[in-house]
């Protein structure tokens, strides 16, 4: 009786319809099976409740209850109710995984079962259970991008995936990297992820954080946001997709950006080998795009933030100063610093001079040239901020401007040495020859990024402790800091060089920085010129005799302040576009530039309002350019 019952059980096929594996922790899952068994035998019978291993390609790795079983000539379904299997072996579980997503076919089976079947008239046999049960696999699986939005700092990708198998998946949140067929990494996404038999579709919310070399790329799983066994498992996903051209587009906007400090492609991996880091910088790149795309802040934002400041609160409670928190700081504190928030900008760049301070300062060895950079980026930021000197002493040898900036031109050394010339005149000040200086440094540097812009320059240079386009920007900055702090508050200088200075800061970071005009910073340097501009008693004067430096403060500020002091700006250039009956928008726009490019000849096109005999005044033509 045993031989041939065991002959019918084993000649039985167990056909698996689903699996379903979700919950995961570190060390177990729930599994739940719907299957059904044939070619049982004419005659019904009762197996009884039995545990069997599970085994995949790289052995067994748990242990599952099957329920009784009752046969019928024409076959029965067996539904495994969903139960917790403890993980015995992760290799050899992760082996399973692996063969689900990745391969065509697999083979699980069913082995060691040990039970009792039961046939009519009461007769019984003893039974061992081993039941192979093929597979198809994910094979992929098979991904697409169906739909994807940029917006909010970053991007929304909708991914569809094809599973032909009847496994299921719960991934919880699943992390990515968006990569280039060279394995330079594009993007990072992550989102919830269930894999469903059949077609399933999700959403992945994600930041570029490098440059899409075409169309052709590679989605890479790299883990989950929970802690549990898919950490271990999930890098299996790998499945090639084709990009859409708005991601690919933005992620050009991403590469020509010059605001990173040092060779931008070293910055990412450094932030990556550090998690406080990595999520300050997600959430300062989020927030970068938000102003550049005039919309609030994403919720990625929040998140990566959050994340950042807890394990940076986790490291100051153990006394951690590594490099990561170090930047980590330095961004917390920029982020201040550029909103225009002197109170929590002098908590956070006080914290990062402690920290700084404790591995030896800013030029200790232990620092790379990227951190070194960043700090003093900080440093500068927080002084304009705090309206204070900067607190670091800098690296680069400023007395050496000609290897910073480069050789001036003839057209650049006459019009410098013109410009000192009459603030002399007007001021009497030694503050003119700095000017001079400053505006030499702004020529060169502009010219530089006009280049960078045309491919006619490298941005990256090959070693981070090259002279890097942000050092040029910097020593710049620094030049443009004696023009308007105020060394001694009972004998300040004069209003010209102040305002000046502000408003080569608000160049600085708008133009040669790149930083979205709407920061905070912005705003408050344009108010600084406003109030210094009303209490100087001179001021018609000033515009009378400094038409074009006038003229292009205030469209800078014009851009950049808060509505509320935009009229002002506006009344003043008005007064001076009157005085040269400037009217047409073309000219205006020339006359605006002529500051910084004097040399440079523009062709005025007659305004088509002209043609059609209409004719606009300044006053509206400077009301609509700040609309």
């Amino acid at each position: 009786m045993n031989a041939i019952t065991q002959y019918i059980v084993n000649s039985s096929k167990l056909e698996v319809t689903l699996i379903k594996i979700t919950d995961a922790t570190p060390d177990t899952f729930v599994m739940e099976i719907e299957s059904r068994v044939t070619n049982t035998g004419p005659v019904s019978s009762t197996i009884s409740p039995m545990t069997v291993d599970l085994v995949g390609p790289g052995g067994a790795f748990g242990k599952l209850d099957l329920p009784v079983i009752k046969t019928n000539s024409a076959g029965t379904d067996v539904n495994i109710p969903a139960q917790l299997i403890k993980i015995t072996d992760k290799a050899a579980f992760k082996a399973f995984v692996t063969a689900i997503l990745r391969d065509e076919s697999l083979l699980l089976q069913l082995k060691n079962g040990k039970g009792t079947v039961k046939a009519m008239m009461g007769m019984s046999a003893q039974i061992d259970y081993n039941k192979d049960c093929p597979l198809k696999g994910m094979h992929g699986p098979k991904t697409t991008i169906s739909k994807t939005e940029v917006a909010g700092g970053g991007f929304k990708n909708t991914l569809k995936l094809v599973n032909p198998s009847p496994l299921e998946l719960d991934l919880g949140t699943i992390k990515q990297e968006v990569r280039n067929k060279d394995g330079s990494v594009i993007a990072l996404q992550q989102g919830k992820a269930y894999l469903l038999r059949g077609e399933t579709s999700f959403l992945m919310e994600g930041t570029v954080v490098g440059k899409a070399a075409g169309e052709d790329a590679v989605i890479v799983a790299t883990g989950v946001e929970e802690d549990n066994w898919h950490n271990e498992t999930i890098t299996a996903f790998q499945e090639s997709v084709v990009l859409p051209k708005e991601l690919v587009n933005v992620t050009v906007v991403v590469e020509r950006t010059v605001t990173c400090v040092g060779p931008r492609w070293e910055w990412y991996p450094l932030a990556v080998r550090d998690p406080a880091f990595f999520n300050a910088l997600i959430s300062s790149t989020s927030s970068h795009a938000a102003y550049l795309q005039q919309v609030d802040l994403p919720r990625n934002f929040y998140i990566h933030r959050g994340e950042a400041i807890r394990l940076v609160n986790e490291r100051i409670r153990q006394g951690a100063h590594d490099e990561g928190t170090i930047n980590c700081v330095a961004l917390f504190s920029q982020q201040e610093s550029f909103e225009g928030r002197p109170e929590t900008a002098l908590t956070h760049i006080n914290g990062l001079l402690t920290i700084v301070s404790a591995v030896g300062g800013p030029h200790s060895p232990r620092l790379s040239p990227q951190t070194r950079r960043h700090i003093y980026l900080s440093d500068l930021a927080a002084c304009i901020s705090l309206d204070s000197k900067p607190l670091i002493e800098p690296a680069l040898d400023l007395s050496d401007l000609e290897t910073i900036f480069g050789r001036p031109s003839a057209a650049t050394g006459s019009y410098t040495k013109t410009f000192g010339n009459r603030l002399y005149n007007f001021t009497g000040s030694s503050l003119s020859d700095l000017a001079g200086t400053v505006l030499w440094g702004l020529r060169n540097v502009s010219e530089r990024l006009e280049g960078i812009h045309e491919g006619t320059e490298m941005l990256d240079t090959p070693r981070a402790t090259d002279i890097q386009f942000t050092d040029r920007v910097e020593a710049l900055e620094r030049l443009v800091h004696p023009l308007w702090y105020v060394e001694d508050p009972q004998n300040p200088q004069h209003p010209i060089f102040r305002t000046f200075g502000w408003a080569c800061l608000i160049y600085i970071y708008t133009i040669l920085r790149e930083l979205p005009k709407e920061l905070g910073i912005n705003i408050l340097l344009a108010n600084r010129i406003k109030l210094a501009l009303e209490a100087c008693p001179e001021l018609n004067v000033l515009l009378a005799t400094f038409q074009d430096l006038l003229l292009w403060q205030m469209f800078l500020c014009g851009r950049v302040a808060d509505s509320r002091d935009r009229p002002f700006f506006a009344q003043q250039a008005t007064k001076i576009l009157i005085v040269r009956k400037t009217e047409s928008s073309d000219e205006i726009v020339a006359a605006s530039k002529e500051f910084l490019w004097p040399e440079r000849l523009v062709e005025i096109f007659e305004d088509e309002s002209e043609e059609s005999g209409l004719s606009y005044s300044s006053d509206e033509v400077m009301k609509n350019g700040y609309a």
